[in-house]
């Protein structure tokens, strides 16, 4: 009985285990749940012509314009936006009823930025791209008008930037699903014509260049405002009243570099937590505390006005030597004396800035006053006295962005001790830090 049991058992056990061989020998694996969905990067393409439609900009002035061929020169990294591409196209053009092959060297700035994650820098990204694309279209475009109406400057107010091909803030995009990346500019490439990036600090023959063509920038839209008696542009509609240049920074870290400079040992530390001050203010978007109500020395300025965002061409055969203003993005409603102060302390040889101080005063001034004299209007409250104490105040309030800007341009991301466009980051720094002590811009 007893092995009739267990005879029983043992085989009523080898069935179960074979029935549980058999479905697991017959289970299929499950697939691995699938990753989760990434986002489509936006990265820099090869045809930047047919894939972001450009040749629609280029169809605003001559609709007849057909693409033959674009050769992708250098293309900027993908992470950094707007996205911008140095293109080579050739385009057939209608002239007089025959068809030309016309040839561009164009540089294209697509916005391509997404939603992902919105703060205060893509915030700043975007009104930039906003900004520089309504300066061309609008700003540009209107004082050109005036000049060939009733403005007797020079040179047109356009000459003073690339030649701008095209800009549109909605433009048809692949990418345009997911956020409005549409924001397109093509201009004019400036190195095939002979212009180059500022390798050094400017001597006085090109400080005095640079500072003729700034006035110049000046004085349009304030002739142009005393001559019309009316506000020739709307600001808000232009976003000049949307501060760009003063990008949220790491104060700290601009108050390390300059501590490698200025240490418990030098002369000029206790001035260190005035330093900070000025570096905190403008960090934090109150780097100005001059008031932006009408004024007579407020103008379109800059924002920005360093060798950074210029480019000059040497005089050759073809000309004298010329200047042109880049990143119209930082633009803005602002006192002239800010752009002045701005390029003086950044982009001048320090040398050549304590022997000449006075004389690149008088430069600026007079040829401000030369172009209002031109326009015919009345501009006898720009007197020299008024302008000069206008300076001085700018002076007081200019020194974090100042100080920022030497570390964009010198800082070699050691020690500060290498020559970068011709001086090293701690030579430079301690310089100008003397000599704004000296001119009182610094002070306890």
């Amino acid at each position: 009985m007893f092995r009739t049991t267990r005879a029983r058992v043992q085989r009523a056990f080898r069935r179960t285990v074979r029935r549980v061989i058999g479905i697991i020998r017959t289970e299929r694996p499950r697939p691995p749940p699938p990753p989760p969905p990434i986002e489509q990067a936006h990265v820099v393409v090869s045809g930047p012509f047919s894939h972001h439609n450009l040749i629609k900009l280029l169809r605003t002035s001559s609709p007849e314009i057909t693409l033959l061929s674009e050769e992708t020169v250098f293309a900027s990294d993908p992470a950094v936006h707007p996205l911008k591409y140095f293109l080579r196209v050739q385009l057939f053009e209608p002239v007089r009823g025959q068809q030309r092959v016309k040839t561009l060297d164009v540089v294209a700035k697509v916005l391509g930025v997404n939603k992902r994650e919105f703060d205060e820098h893509r915030a700043i990204i975007c009104f930039k791209m906003e900004k520089e694309v309504r300066m061309y279209s609008n700003v540009v475009q209107s004082y050109d008008q005036y000049y060939m109406t009733s403005i007797f400057f020079d040179q047109k107010y356009s000459e003073l930037f690339p030649l701008c091909y095209g800009a549109a803030l909605s433009l048809e995009n692949n990418f345009a699903k997911t956020v409005d990346q549409t924001a397109s500019i093509l201009i004019q490439n400036l190195g095939p014509l002979g212009y180059e990036r500022f390798r050094e600090p400017c001597n006085f023959e090109m400080a005095k260049l640079i500072i003729k063509r700034l006035a110049q920038l000046h004085a349009t839209p304030i002739a142009i405002s005393l001559q019309t008696r009316i506000s020739a542009l709307s600001t808000y509609n232009n976003q000049l009243h949307i501060r760009t240049r003063c990008e949220k920074r790491d104060y700290g870290e601009e108050l390390r570099r300059i501590c490698l400079v200025i240490t418990p040992e030098s002369d000029m530390y206790r001035y260190i937590n005035v330093i900070e001050n000025h570096l905190l203010r403008y960090g934090y978007f109150d780097n100005r505390s001059y008031s932006l109500l009408v004024d007579l020395w407020n103008t379109i300025a800059h924002g920005k006005c360093s060798i950074r965002n210029m480019m000059y061409k040497p005089a050759d055969h073809n000309g004298p030597a010329n200047v042109k203003f880049l990143d119209p993005g930082h633009m803005e409603v602002d006192s002239c004396a800010g752009d002045l102060v701005y390029f003086m302390f950044t982009s001048i040889d320090t040398d050549v800035l304590e022997e000449y101080f006075e004389n690149i005063l008088d430069c600026y001034y007079t040829e401000f006053s030369r172009c209002l004299a031109l326009a015919y209007v009345n501009a006898e409250n720009h007197t020299y006295l008024n302008f000069r104490n206008e300076f001085l105040k700018i002076c007081m309030s200019s020194v974090g962005g100042i100080l920022f800007e030497i570390g964009r341009l010198h800082f070699d991301n050691n020690e500060g001790l290498e020559s970068i466009m011709g001086i090293s980051y701690r030579v430079k720094i301690d310089r100008v830090i003397r000599l704004m002590i000296y001119k009182c811009m610094i002070q306890l």
